[in-house]
């Protein structure tokens, strides 16, 4: 980390980074593939290996758990798009619910609800909107 660090040092101020995770990790990558290549030199030259370190290297980047602060974020957009659930309409409630997590078709759920596809979609409609504005609401 103190690699990545350092190089991100060396970064221009005036450079815009569009995807500042992705180039995070893409310096990381960089880094262990210069040590592999270190370890390759070393190692034809007689003068060990560093497995050590790309061990060390590899489990950062290889690592499928989700950084803390992606947990925290995570965890707080559940409980927003949750609570947007709680409020929604009765009738979008239900039809999303048995929708979502029914697994019933649209024409499944009209014939349950005895309301027309068209009333099944527009709940689903506005069921996905306030539940994607409550995602994405800060």
């Amino acid at each position: 980390m103190q690699d990545v660090y350092l190089k991100v040092g060396q970064v221009p101020e005036d450079l815009h980074i569009g995807a500042p995770r992705a180039f995070l990790f893409k310096i990381a990558a960089n880094l262990v593939i210069d040590l592999q290549r270190k370890r390759q030199r070393d190692a034809r030259a007689g003068m060990g290996t560093y497995a050590a370190d790309i061990d060390t290297y590899s489990e950062v980047i290889a690592s499928s758990d989700p950084m803390q602060d992606d947990q925290l974020i995570s965890r707080e957009t559940t409980q927003r798009v949750l609570e947007a659930i709680e409020i929604l309409p009765p009738k979008t409630k239900r039809v999303f619910m048995l929708h979502r997590f029914e697994g019933l078709s649209h024409s499944e759920i009209a014939r349950s609800l005895s309301v027309t596809t068209k009333t099944v979609e527009y709940h689903m409609a506005q069921a996905l909107l306030k539940l994607r504005r409550a995602r994405q609401d800060d």
